[in-house]
């Protein structure tokens, strides 16, 4: 079998090496798609195109924006004008940046036009797409995002100090970005006395916004902010060492998560707001989610419930890695990286 694949990969996200490396295991041969449109013989070489996020458009300038936007809207009607069957990954509801949101909603809707099969990783995107197209709704196919187990290496024991203290420790680790809503974040965490310690880990988006942070918790003595570029062997020890993690994405853009699946795959819970990804897990109650539809109710809700971790680490001081343990167990089988695999190759037999 041979397919396109893209990306191959990302510096922040190992979800397409993941894909790509369990599918070449079982002898699938993968073609960048840069390769599929360098000529002719190339181009015959494959019948089913993957893409995943072909709808963000992160270009600095809006010239630099339009012919990339210009150029993936030209491929993807070559793709189909030739016969290629085109399978695109649901991943958000929209790009996390709000820049030149016109061509990104086109891009979004050539692709549901055009696919031959939706991906979606999260029940409610059905939802979400019949909203754009209803004829859509017979392309969706629901494949779990894969686990991350043993991605990063394993769970690193020697490094959890999570419950020799009453002190709740929380950690932020992932791309530094604005719609991930860390300044909020930090004003919550700046309500709270010594009960909570909050560690922000991760690359900023930029020197700007590295600088904005900076500034924005310089006097918080609740607030550590390791914003750098993490490696990959580092990962499972920063996970061990907190309580829980906390994500306060944008519910405007946010879907599916590869970080909260990530924390269940090195046994850590979350706080997280109910997108799509807490509401497909099957045991929510080891989840300390919320909801909210403006900033002030963001601000309000992520504030009980860090008050009301606080108050379960003072009263059960374990009680965070007994909710880890059994997320655990739901996220090794239901999101399985095999069973992953097994469906995502049926979807390519079809074609």
């Amino acid at each position: 079998m041979k397919i396109s694949f893209y990306p191959e990969s990302t510096r922040q996200n190992k979800y397409s090496e993941i894909i790509t490396s369990l599918l070449k295991a079982k002898g699938v041969k993968i073609y960048s798609l840069s390769h599929v449109f360098s000529g002719f013989t190339a181009f015959k070489k494959v019948k089913v195109v993957h893409l995943n996020w072909f709808e963000n458009l992160n270009e600095p300038t809006r010239f630099a924006m339009f012919s990339v936007f210009f150029k993936r809207m030209m491929k993807l009607i070559t793709l189909r004008v030739f016969g290629k069957k085109v399978i695109w990954t649901m991943h958000n509801k929209m790009p996390h940046d709000k820049s030149m949101m016109f061509y990104k909603k086109t891009l979004i809707y050539t692709l549901v036009k055009l696919s031959n099969t939706i991906i979606i990783h999260s029940r409610v995107s059905e939802v979400i797409l019949q909203n754009i197209s209803k004829r859509a709704v017979a392309k969706i196919r629901y494949i779990p995002h894969p686990d991350y187990i043993g991605v990063y290496g394993a769970i690193d024991l020697s490094c959890d100090h999570s419950t020799e203290s009453k002190v709740l420790k929380l950690l932020f680790l992932g791309a530094v970005k604005p719609y991930k809503n860390i300044e909020l974040l930090i004003d919550v965490i700046s309500q709270f006395d010594h009960d909570v310690y909050l560690t922000i880990a991760g690359q900023p988006q930029n020197v700007d916004y590295q600088l904005l942070l900076v500034n924005y918790a310089k006097n918080n003595v609740n607030v550590h902010l390791d914003l750098n570029f993490i490696p990959d062997e580092m990962l499972p020890c920063y996970i061990a060492q907190c309580d829980l993690l906390v994500m306060p994405y944008d519910m405007r853009s946010s879907l599916n998560s590869g970080s909260v699946i990530l924390a269940f795959s090195y046994k850590k819970t979350v706080i997280c707001p109910r997108i799509g990804t807490i509401l497909d897990m099957q045991n929510q109650e080891n989840i300390l989610s919320y909801t909210y539809t403006s900033d002030l109710e963001h601000f309000d809700a992520l504030t009980e419930v860090i008050g009301g971790a606080i108050q379960m680490k003072k009263t059960a001081n374990d009680i965070f890695e007994e909710y880890g343990e059994r997320i655990y167990e739901d996220v090794m089988v239901q999101n399985n990286k095999d069973k992953v695999i097994h469906l995502l190759m049926a979807e390519y037999a079809k074609f």
